[in-house]
Order: structure tokens, then C-alpha cells, then sequence
């Protein structure tokens, strides 16, 4: 056989070769990213569990909806969206609800509440969850809207008699992901709803294996009605506790009113960077829900600057937290949100000593008019007081009286006019002080002389 054609059968073997192990490598590659992303894929699935098929206008209903993470992976944040159509496909209203921390095949139940505003009809109730730019399953439920039931008016209207009612809510979060050796700061926030003063308001807290207390306030004298306040608690849970679901029972006493009810905490195994990851999402919420609670309190007339700016240095000390756990040093980032969670309590406690801000008192806007009329208006009145008063009071009296007089409708016209009316004064005064003069010198001829002379 030809040497030439040999070496020339091994180059082609060898080129065959080479983009034989190219092929098989981009085609191994390509196998192992789908099977990574279909290993991480994100998904939830919905079911309704509890949605009337029947509703009367100007009600709230009550909804209820069952949730899976079906996926592969956790889900930090998802957003249930809850739309409702009429049946020529037009939005009446729509509703979202944050879901935080639903963790690998675990279900949950979600409740809400509607508000059934739109007309009588028919309807549909969609619901779905969004997460990271993709999308659950859509449901759907019909339901009727139902005209409110007909009151005949009574003949002879009775007005209304106001009962003393006290009664108060309390805002608390019924079920927290926790994990060993962590401490977490957990708002209970009470709010005076009935129309009575409330005294005394107490918070306790009580756990049979979850370290629980009450840092701030340790009681409220007085919470008026429509004001709310916000206890500062820790829960700490020990570096030994075994996975659960534990209890934390808490108690609201006051002279007036007793609530009570529990919180569910589920005790995790995690790793460092999970712990870490876990609690740097629990503190994001609480700050974004201390943000909250202070444009609240702002648009209710309280003094929140102190309360901002230290909600500000939580802020920039969580953005060194986030930073030290993006570059992986997780411990420091769990050492640092320490800091975070004392300044948080320190906003709390600001927050909840924020004085009302005292409106100024304005006095009633006048109605504009020139100038040359409020001249006028002083010249008429002085002359008015000269007449009236130049054969009853003394020199010295009148020109006092007409000062004050002319003071006061300088105050009343207004910044812009108050220079005329000085000058309008000051030459009325000058020419009623000549014309006395006057007058005296001509009854008195031996005054005359003297001032002649002189």
C-alpha cells in the first residue's frame, strides 16, 4: 500500500477524531445544563379551598387557597395575585398577597379577604402566584354578586345609641420559619378599635422550649382610641433544640380588655449560608414593615424624624450584612445583623414615644384688597377717632390710640400693605399734632411771641 495514502488515511482519522470528542462534549454539556435546570425549576401549584359559589354586594368574603411547592428548589418570595372578571372579560378588581419562605414540597394554606364592591352579576375569581418572572397555574372559580337584601325604613327614625365598647386588635405574625442558635425580633402590634380609652396594656409571652421575652415597652398607661402600639419581643431559640413545630403562646391584659393566641415556630436544620440567607429575608421584611408603620405614624400628625433616621443607619448597617454574605462570610453577616437588631428596637422605641405635632394656628385668609383702599380705610377710621375724642382725651391719648388703631389694620392687610399704612399713620399724626399747635398758639399770644422770637 502507498505510504502517501496511509499518512493521508491517518490526518483524516485524525480530524475525524477530534471533531468526534468536540461533538461528544458539546453534546454531554448540553445534556448536563438541562438536566441542571430541570433539577432547579420553580413551580407552585393552587387549589381553591374554600371560595362561595354565591356573594351579596357590599360584603367581605372570606377566601381561602392551598398552595405546593411542586418545583425542585425553595421559594423565597412569591405574590399571589387574586383578579376578578366580569363576563365580558373586564377587571373589577384586583388583589395581591406576599407568601414568603415556601420551602421544598411543602403546602400552606392562604386566607384573604374581598371587599364585593362591584355591581350585581356574574363573575369569575382568578387566582394565581408569580415568582421570579414566571407564573403558577391559573384557577378559576364562578361566583354571583347578589343584590343587598331591601330595609324598609322604620316611621320614625331612632338615633343611634352609642354603647362604651372596649375592644382591641392585635397584628401578629401566627407562624415564623426559625433555625437553632438564632434570635429573631418579632412585632405585636395592638390597636385601640372600640370608642373607649384603654389602661394598663400588658404583653407576656410564654414558651416551653423557645427563650421568649418582652423587650419594649413593658406597659402602656393609656392607648386612646384609633392609636395602636408596637411591642418589641425576641425570640431565641437554642442551639440544641431539635427540628418541631413549636408554640409561643402570648397574652395582651389591661383593665379593660384580655386577647390572647400563639405563635407556630418550625425549628429548621440549616447550614451556615442558609441560616445566614434565612435570616437576612426575615430582617428585610421587618425593616420594610418598620417603613411602613412610619409613614402611618407620619400621616397621623406624629414627630417620626427620629425614628426615620434611625430606621436609615438599620438600613446601611443591613446593606453591610447583605454585602458580607455576598461575599461569602456568612458567620460575620450573622454576627453583624446583631447590630441591625438593635438598632431596629431602638427605631421601635422612637416610634412609639413620637409626639403628635402641634398644628400652628392659622388665622382665616382674608380677601384680597388693594392697598389704596386699606389707606383709605386708616385714614377714615383716624379721622373718626380725632373727632370724636379731640375735646374728651389728651393730645398724647389720641395719637396712642390712633397708633394702635392703625397697627392693627396693618396687621390685617397684610405684610405688603403694612408699610403704606405706617407712612399714612405717621403723616395723619404729624398733622393733627400741627393743627393743635396751631390752635393753642392762637389762643395764646404771649406763647406766640415766645415762639416768634425764638
Amino acid at each position: 500500500m502507498d505510504k502517501k495514502f496511509i499518512v493521508l488515511l491517518i490526518i483524516l482519522s485524525l480530524i475525524f477524531l477530534e471533531f468526534y470528542f468536540k461533538f461528544l462534549t458539546t453534546l454531554i454539556t448540553g445534556l448536563v445544563t438541562i438536566a441542571m435546570s430541570i433539577a432547579s425549576r420553580m413551580e407552585i401549584t393552587m387549589e381553591f379551598l374554600d371560595m362561595p359559589t354565591q356573594v351579596v354586594q357590599l360584603t367581605t368574603v372570606a377566601i381561602r387557597v392551598g398552595l405546593w411547592n411542586s418545583g425542585s428548589i425553595e421559594l423565597n418570595e412569591s405574590t399571589l395575585v387574586f383578579e376578578v372578571r366580569d363576563m365580558n372579560n373586564n377587571t373589577a378588581s384586583i388583589t395581591e398577597k406576599p407568601v414568603f419562605n415556601l420551602s421544598l414540597g411543602e403546602r400552606r394554606e392562604v386566607s384573604t379577604s374581598w371587599y364585593a364592591s362591584p355591581s350585581p352579576g356574574l363573575y369569575t375569581m382568578y387566582v394565581r402566584a408569580v415568582y421570579d418572572n414566571d407564573t403558577s397555574n391559573v384557577i378559576a372559580s364562578n361566583f354571583s354578586i347578589l343584590p343587598p337584601p331591601y330595609v324598609p325604613p322604620t316611621e320614625r327614625p331612632r338615633p343611634p345609641i352609642t354603647r362604651r365598647i372596649a375592644n382591641i386588635s392585635v397584628s401578629y405574625p401566627p407562624r415564623l420559619n426559625l433555625t437553632q442558635d438564632a434570635e429573631y425580633i418579632v412585632l405585636i402590634k395592638v390597636k385601640n378599635t372600640g370608642n373607649v380609652k384603654i389602661h394598663n396594656i400588658t404583653l407576656e409571652l410564654e414558651s416551653s422550649y423557645i427563650d421568649a421575652e418582652v423587650i419594649y415597652p413593658d406597659i402602656l398607661s393609656v392607648l386612646e382610641v384609633g392609636s395602636s402600639v408596637i411591642f418589641t419581643t425576641k425570640l431565641k431559640v437554642s442551639v440544641d433544640l431539635e427540628p418541631g413545630n413549636y408554640t409561643i403562646d402570648w397574652f395582651v391584659f389591661s383593665d379593660d380588655v384580655n386577647r390572647t393566641g400563639e405563635i407556630i415556630g418550625e425549628v429548621r436544620v440549616l447550614d451556615i449560608r442558609e441560616k445566614a440567607k434565612e435570616l437576612l429575608a426575615y430582617y428585610k421584611v421587618l425593616l420594610e414593615r418598620l417603613d411602613d408603620e412610619i409613614n402611618e405614624a407620619e400621616t397621623e400628625g406624629k414627630n417620626v424624624t427620629l425614628a426615620r433616621n434611625l430606621l436609615n443607619d438599620a438600613n446601611r448597617e443591613f446593606d453591610v450584612t447583605y454585602e458580607l454574605f455576598r461575599l461569602g462570610l456568612y458567620a460575620q453577616s450573622i454576627e453583624q445583623l446583631k447590630l441591625v437588631m438593635e438598632i431596629i428596637v431602638e427605631v421601635v422605641r422612637a416610634l412609639v414615644l413620637a409626639e403628635t405635632i402641634k398644628k400652628p394656628f392659622v388665622l382665616p385668609a382674608l380677601p384680597v384688597i388693594p392697598c389704596l383702599i386699606w389707606v383709605i380705610i386708616v385714614i377714615i377710621v383716624n379721622s373718626v377717632v380725632v373727632l370724636s375724642m379731640v375735646k374728651k382725651l389728651h393730645l398724647v391719648k389720641i395719637v396712642i390710640i390712633m397708633i394702635i388703631v392703625s397697627l392693627l389694620i396693618g396687621l390685617i392687610s397684610g405684610l405688603e400693605c403694612l408699610v403704606w399704612v405706617a407712612v399714612t399713620v405717621l403723616v395723619m399724626v404729624l398733622v393733627f399734632v400741627l393743627i393743635i399747635l396751631r390752635e393753642r398758639l392762637r389762643k395764646e399770644p404771649t406763647t406766640l411771641a415766645r415762639f416768634r422770637r425764638w
